[in-house]
Order: structure tokens, then C-alpha cells, then sequence
């Protein structure tokens, strides 16, 4: 049932991974940085894909961030899987999700902080310009 669950993760986090790789800069205008993803994304990434597992198989995640050489990261933790669709904005990574339970990566930022991964929590405006991006990454999905 876990493994059944786990993959699922896996696939929905490829296809989201795939939709926003699919936007034009028209949809994302409102997060310039958009044009650089995976770099500098893994934040606002992160936030809109707990959004969607939330919404397709009810997985509540944690959301993740810590730094490393004076750059920080983010990403996903359901259990005790790692939910990562940027980190191969890092040399050593080279899949475009990462769906995992070994830490060994992910371990190497210090200082997480662990928050609750619902965009909600944010500034109204923080909060329009996510759901905006996770409407036009929701059109690449389901066109």
C-alpha cells in the first residue's frame, strides 16, 4: 500500500515537474524567476506541488528549506519521503524529480526549518501570485 502510495507521489511529481517545464513565460509573469527553473524556484515550486498532491491523493506534506554554502533549498517531506522537484539545480542531480527516502543529499543543507505547506499562510499577494501559477501549471496538466 506505502509503495502503491510512493509511486504515485513519483508520478504526479514527474507530471507537474513536466507541466511547469511546459509554461511560457506569459504564465508565470507575475514569478519572473520562473524562466530560470529548476534555479531558484524551489520555494514557490515546492508550495504549489504540496498544493496538487494535496488535491489528487491527500498527502499532507511538510515543506522543507536549509541552506548550504550560503544558498538555500527547498523541498517536500511526506513521512518519511523526500518529495524534490528542483534539485537538479545542483551538480550532483541529475533526475528532475526526486522521490525518495534517502536523505543522504538532502541532508547536506543545515539549519531546516519545517513549516506547514499549505500557500495560504502567505501575504495576500504572495497567495495571488501562487494560485495564478498553479492555475496555468494545472491548464498544462489537464489541457
Amino acid at each position: 500500500m506505502e509503495q502503491e502510495l510512493h509511486r504515485k507521489i513519483y508520478d504526479s511529481a514527474t507530471l507537474f515537474r513536466r507541466a511547469i517545464e511546459k509554461m511560457d513565460i506569459s504564465e508565470y509573469s507575475m514569478s519572473p524567476w520562473f524562466n530560470r527553473f529548476p534555479r531558484a524556484c524551489c520555494g514557490d515550486a515546492s508550495n504549489l506541488l504540496a498544493k496538487y498532491l494535496r488535491e489528487q491523493h491527500g498527502v499532507e506534506t511538510i515543506y522543507v528549506c536549509g541552506w548550504r554554502k550560503g544558498q538555500s533549498h527547498a523541498w517536500l517531506e511526506y513521512n518519511d519521503l523526500i518529495i524534490d522537484i528542483t534539485a537538479d539545480q545542483f551538480e550532483e542531480i541529475f533526475e528532475p524529480a526526486v522521490v525518495t527516502t534517502d536523505k543522504t543529499f538532502h541532508s547536506r543543507f543545515l539549519n531546516q526549518k519545517y513549516s506547514d505547506s499549505d500557500f495560504n499562510k502567505f501575504d495576500s499577494r504572495s497567495i495571488v501570485r501562487l494560485r495564478a501559477l498553479y492555475v496555468n501549471v494545472l491548464k498544462k496538466i489537464n489541457p
